[in-house]
């Protein structure tokens, strides 16, 4: 419980409000981006070995 009434001590004195929002939403995003990064990459990968 101690972590939580940290964030929430950081969110107070953080001059951008809600900005832990904005972050989750980021890394959604970069997760999403590194995924299909590694999915594109794979993928490459499997054509190159067939077609070798």
């Amino acid at each position: 419980m101690g972590s939580c009434n940290d964030n929430d001590r950081q969110d107070r004195d953080s001059p951008v409000p809600k900005a832990r929002d904005g972050n989750k939403v980021q890394v959604i995003f970069e997760a999403r981006r590194v995924g299909t990064a590694l999915v594109l990459r794979t993928t490459v990968n499997v054509n190159t070995a067939g077609a070798v």
